[in-house]
């Protein structure tokens, strides 16, 4: 469990990510971070089809 001391420091850490920045920037960095999972998941369900499309041609 955490202690109070680490959420404090975490909030100071927000709070200075956000003054450095921005929230647009914060917004920005979420949206990539989402985009990526998204194209992630998309790779992998590709993987097996495109595996067994290569391995046909090969054989």
């Amino acid at each position: 469990m955490r202690d109070s001391g680490t959420r404090s420091r975490d909030a100071d850490a927000l709070s200075y990510l956000i003054g450095t920045v921005g929230w647009p920037g914060i917004a920005s960095i979420g949206a990539l971070m989402i985009l990526a999972s998204f194209t992630e998941g998309i790779g992998l369900l590709m993987l097996v089809p495109i595996t067994q499309i290569v391995a046909e041609e090969g054989s």
